[in-house]
């Protein structure tokens, strides 16, 4: 859906498009493919008890919210912006190149927490072929990842054309 200041591809249903044949995956409930132009961006809105993550595949966004937060996330990094009882937040492209980016929403498992924002910089793990990007899964709180509040994970597998790369699903996940 091209709304002139942002393109965004919807690959499950999200807002005013629907698409009978796309079934949700709950508790993943959104993933978008977002092209925000220059100079563009979201203004100040609400979310309440969701698990936001952002990854920036190109360009950047700043992002400022009610609690405090302001942080411009970069072209391989990722953010978590877990709503808990509720965030009021904008997000803008200020740069003169128009930015690629996922945004994933999960519902959480915990309701009315605390809101919190958090970004980091994937570019010291740019050479491995398997990343976890964000998770609340048990099997993975001992590393350095953001954290979600749901037994989730969103992981970013990369393979060169003609590679074949292996990653064991547990039978319970989809």
């Amino acid at each position: 859906h091209d709304h002139g200041w942002l393109n965004a591809r919807y690959h499950f249903n999200f807002a005013n498009y629907y698409n009978p044949n796309l079934k949700p995956k709950n508790p993943l409930v959104v993933w978008n493919d977002d092209t925000i132009k220059s100079q563009t961006g979201f203004p100040m809105h609400s979310h309440k008890n969701m698990e936001i993550i952002t990854y920036i595949r190109k360009g950047s966004i700043t992002h400022k919210d009610s609690v405090g937060n302001l942080g411009e996330i970069k072209s391989g990094q990722i953010q978590v912006m877990s709503a808990g009882s509720g965030i009021t937040h904008s997000e803008y492209n200020l740069s003169d190149e128009e930015t690629l980016l996922f945004q994933i929403w999960i519902e959480p498992n915990k309701y009315d927490l605390s809101p919190y924002w958090e970004n980091i910089d994937l570019s010291n793990k740019s050479n491995e072929k398997i990343i976890i990007l964000a998770s609340g899964e048990e099997k993975y709180k001992k590393i350095d990842i953001l954290r979600i509040n749901q037994d989730a994970s969103v992981i970013l597998i990369s393979e060169n054309k003609n590679q074949t790369l292996n990653y064991k699903f547990n039978k319970d996940r989809h």
